[in-house]
């Protein structure tokens, strides 16, 4: 992760975010502040939030201190929620869903995209597009297309869609399939977010097991 130039963060007038909710400003921050590789340590993370937003994110009563415990809070949230991935030890990214959702705070504040962030924005609907590709050009979604159900598809043909592997830990393939979800919406393609819900109803207990998981391993996905 590359430094953060902490002098360059400005603070966004109170009025345009002081109605918004601290999820959507943290999503903003990261959109913002992440380095070339969309990449975000926690800690410039807690300095951005801080920067931009000092109304929402400062300590009680030490408004000159960022309040870390409600940022770490957020991220966590939204983590789980599937706007991000990553942790502190490896750094933030936003996921597709992620972008879109600070694409759509910006424009509630009113705040024009700069250059870069035009760009990141086009590489978040190319990655999408990506993803898009690779489900309809798949063997599972082949099926769907021809049986109009996925009673057939096996969980060989479900691994490969989400370019898995028989190890691969369950919370992994949860991810990945919600990548793909997100990535479906942005497009607004129902025939395939109805694909993607019916497999995932049909493996419930394979997606979403609560079992202890073993260790295991994830093909890199594109995006």
């Amino acid at each position: 992760m590359s430094n953060l130039n902490i002098d360059k963060i400005k603070a966004i007038k109170v009025d345009k975010y002081i109605d918004i909710g601290m999820n959507d400003l943290v999503c903003y921050a990261i959109f913002k502040s992440a380095d070339e590789k969309n990449l975000i340590s926690r800690e410039q993370l807690v300095i951005s939030c801080f920067k931009l937003f000092p109304q929402k994110f400062s300590m009680r009563g030490y408004d000159i201190f960022p309040d870390s415990n409600v940022i770490d809070k957020r991220w966590i949230d939204l983590r789980d929620r599937g706007y991000l991935t990553g942790k502190t030890s490896s750094g933030i990214r936003l996921t597709t869903k992620g972008v879109y959702k600070a694409k759509e705070t910006m424009k509630r504040m009113k705040i024009p995209k700069k250059e870069n962030e035009v760009k990141k924005i086009t590489e978040t609907r190319t990655g999408a597009g990506r993803h898009v590709k690779r489900i309809t050009s798949s063997d599972a979604y082949k099926k769907f297309v021809k049986e109009k159900s996925v009673n057939s598809i096996n969980a060989e043909e479900l691994r490969e869609l989400l370019l898995c592997t028989m190890e691969t830990p369950t919370a992994i393939m949860f991810r990945a399939l919600n990548e793909l979800k997100n990535a479906v919406n942005v497009y607004k393609r129902n025939d395939l977010i109805n694909f993607l819900e019916n497999l995932e109803e049909k493996y419930s207990d394979l997606i979403h097991s609560k079992g202890p998981s073993r260790g295991g391993m994830i093909k890199r996905l594109s995006s």
